[in-house]
C-alpha cells in the first residue's frame, strides 16, 4: 500500500510538471503572437503614407547612384524582414535606428546579435562591436558591407576617386 501511495503521488507530480511546462510554453507563444502583433502596428505606424517600394524599386531610388551592387541592400533589408518577421518595404535607406525607429529594439533583446550575426554569414564578412555600434541606418550597414567586401574601409562609393596630377 506504501509503495502504491508513493507511485501515485509521484505520478501526480509529474503530471502537475508535465502541465505547468504545456503551459508555459503556451504563454510563451502568445507573449511572442502580442509582441509581433505591437512590432507591426508600430512600423505601419511609422510608415504609414509611404509606397511600398519591391527589391528593385529600393535598389534604384536608394543605392543604385552609390555604385553598390544590388544585391547587398536588398540583402541587408531581407535580414530585417527575416530577424523582425515584418514588412520592411517602405524602409529608406536613411531611417535611423537609433532615433525614430529606435522602438524596433524593445520587441528582442538579442535581434541587434541576430542581425549582425546574420549579416556576417550571409556577407561573409567579420563585423566589429564598435563597427555595429555606428550602423544606424539601412545605409549605414549597407557601406559597412560594401566597404568590406571591397576590403576598403576608407573609401565611400559616393565619393569620386583621388586622381593623380602629372607635372
Amino acid at each position: 500500500m506504501e509503495n502504491l501511495n508513493l507511485w501515485l503521488f509521484a505520478t501526480i507530480i509529474v503530471i502537475l510538471i508535465v502541465s505547468l511546462l504545456f503551459n508555459v510554453g503556451r504563454k510563451r507563444e502568445w507573449f511572442t503572437l502580442l509582441t509581433e502583433y505591437g512590432l507591426i502596428k508600430e512600423l505601419e505606424s511609422y510608415f504609414s503614407g509611404r509606397p511600398k517600394l519591391s527589391d528593385e524599386d529600393f535598389y534604384i531610388t536608394y543605392f543604385q547612384d552609390q555604385g553598390i551592387p544590388k544585391e547587398i541592400p536588398i540583402r541587408v533589408r531581407g535580414i530585417f524582414e527575416e530577424q523582425f518577421e515584418a514588412d520592411f518595404s517602405r524602409i529608406t535607406n536613411t531611417d535611423d535606428f537609433s532615433e525614430e525607429m529606435k522602438f524596433i529594439w524593445g520587441y528582442d533583446s538579442l535581434v541587434d546579435v541576430e542581425i549582425v550575426m546574420a549579416l556576417e554569414d550571409e556577407f561573409d564578412i567579420k563585423i566589429e562591436n564598435s563597427e555595429a555600434e555606428k550602423m544606424k541606418s539601412i545605409q549605414d550597414i549597407v557601406m559597412c558591407v560594401w566597404n568590406k567586401k571591397n576590403d576598403n574601409p576608407t573609401m565611400r562609393p559616393t565619393e569620386p576617386p583621388t586622381s593623380v596630377q602629372l607635372p
